[in-house]
């Protein structure tokens, strides 16, 4: 808005570099259907769950039965991490809900 011209080469050397995790990408939907035919019966809901939310799978151990807010149409609103300064609140599908 001021007119000023920034060099962007020189500020993105100045930037910390990103840190990416071992096998962070998304899953393809082969995939998917191959953990989910898994034969135990607590995998699927877990699985998606994760799907769903969108979360790591070290932030399930935050998540209790307490933190899932049944809505109307079977769907939920579930807080993730519930009581830390990062706590935020996110939806499931309600194919998830019904694993749930």
């Amino acid at each position: 808005m001021d007119d000023i011209l920034a060099n962007w080469k020189l500020i993105n050397r100045m930037l910390p570099r990103t840190k990416l995790f071992v096998g962070e990408r998304l899953h393809t939907m082969t995939e998917i259907q191959q953990i989910s035919t898994y034969p135990d019966k607590r995998i699927k809901p877990v699985i998606s769950l994760l799907l769903s939310l969108g979360i790591r799978i070290w932030e399930v151990e935050y998540l209790k039965w307490k933190h899932i807010i049944h809505l109307e149409n079977d769907c939920a609103k579930i807080i993730v991490y519930a009581g830390q300064e990062e706590q935020y609140h996110s939806f499931v599908t309600p194919e998830c809900f019904n694993y749930l």
